[in-house]
């Protein structure tokens, strides 16, 4: 399992659109090698949708769904509300995303 530490590899930037694109580019490098990633948010509060947007609801619009997300991507010390916007984010572009296909 790979692992990225948000403090320490996007120390600088872990709100914008521009840091979520970086990870959600390195969570699909990872998985597409066939391994899981624990993501670690110790001792960060993100509370920002783009980040949480681009980083990992739009894995929904590639066709991942809140299981391929739990079984290739594990959250390790997310804040609640973090996680409630990110569950609400990756539903909302999942259910789009699946309208769109049909």
């Amino acid at each position: 399992m790979k692992r990225i530490v948000l403090k320490k590899e996007f120390k600088d930037d872990h709100i914008t659109r521009a840091a979520g694109e970086r990870l959600r580019h390195a969570i699909l490098a990872i998985t597409n090698a066939g391994d899981k990633i624990e993501i670690d948010f110790d001792g960060l509060k993100i509370a920002s949708t783009s980040f949480l947007d681009e980083g990992f609801a739009k894995l929904a619009d590639e066709g991942w769904t809140f299981d391929k997300l739990a079984s290739f991507v594990t959250l390790k010390n997310i804040y609640p509300m973090d996680k409630e916007i990110l569950d609400d984010l990756f539903s909302r572009r999942a259910s789009r995303s699946s309208k769109k296909r049909r």
